[in-house]
């Protein structure tokens, strides 16, 4: 299996159209991008992402591993962060009511 945050970046998606940067608008078309592991899927360039090469040949490394580092863009870590905070909410929530009863 391989990561695709690590492919070839000038994939085209489902509409034949090459894939954009959310950042800057512009065609992913080389190597150095990444796509987001979480719910978007967007390619990045690289400086648009404000990822470094060693960040990036990390990623490509673990991807040939068992282990795997995901690298999530900004939206996608704020969605992330939220879900987290939620479920932590949810599990407080859930330790008061049994403290209540």
């Amino acid at each position: 299996m391989t990561d695709e945050s690590t492919q070839h970046a000038s994939k085209r998606d489902e509409s034949g159209r090459n894939d954009i940067c959310p950042i800057c608008e512009r065609k992913v078309e080389d190597e150095q991008a990444v796509k987001c592991d979480g719910t978007c899927r967007k390619w990045h360039h690289m400086a648009c992402a404000d990822i470094q090469k060693g960040q990036l040949k990390a990623l490509k490394e673990t991807s040939k591993k068992k282990s795997k580092l995901m690298w999530l863009c900004y939206d996608c870590e704020q969605d992330f962060l939220m879900f987290k905070a939620g479920k932590s909410m949810q599990k407080d929530l859930e330790a008061l009511r049994a403290d209540i009863n």
